[in-house]
């Protein structure tokens, strides 16, 4: 049988935890900025649906079964953008009010491994970015011209 593989040099990856497990973006992927919104907007729902919820269930067990629920469909819609197991990387097994929060802090933060800037800025989830992204895979190189 014959088998291509086509070679993804536009791998954006970060290490989350100690043990040298990451997650990694394909920064050619066009959906990626729609990916993160998506996962985003259905963890805020969900959080809201906690939220709400929250204050009507009268059985501690009935409650914290309600809360095991809702952490595990963020998680999952978390994965959706950064791959799946993903959560589960970063996060262990320990679930927490503001873990998503505290997850885009760190993303927006300046990292010193990025040459100062944020995984969000690498991202560059801007229509410019996404097209000098694509122009600067496609372009020819000086190497490349006879």
């Amino acid at each position: 049988m014959n088998k291509i593989r086509i070679e993804n040099k536009d791998l954006f990856k970060v290490e989350v935890n100690d043990k040298g497990e990451y997650i990694e973006f394909d920064l050619a992927d066009i959906n990626l900025p729609f990916k993160a919104k998506k996962s985003f907007d259905m963890i805020n729902a969900y959080m809201e649906e906690l939220k709400e919820k929250e204050v009507d269930l009268s059985s501690l067990d009935e409650g914290i079964l309600f809360e095991q629920e809702m952490f595990q469909k963020m998680r999952a819609a978390l994965d959706n953008f950064i791959g799946e197991g993903g959560s589960q990387k970063i996060f262990g097994d320990k679930n927490y009010y503001g873990m998503f929060e505290d997850l885009l802090y760190v993303f927006e933060e300046p990292q010193e491994e990025l040459g100062g800037q944020s995984v969000m800025d690498k991202l560059n989830f801007t229509a410019k970015g996404i097209q000098d992204r694509v122009i600067a895979k496609y372009s020819k190189k000086d190497s490349d011209v006879l």
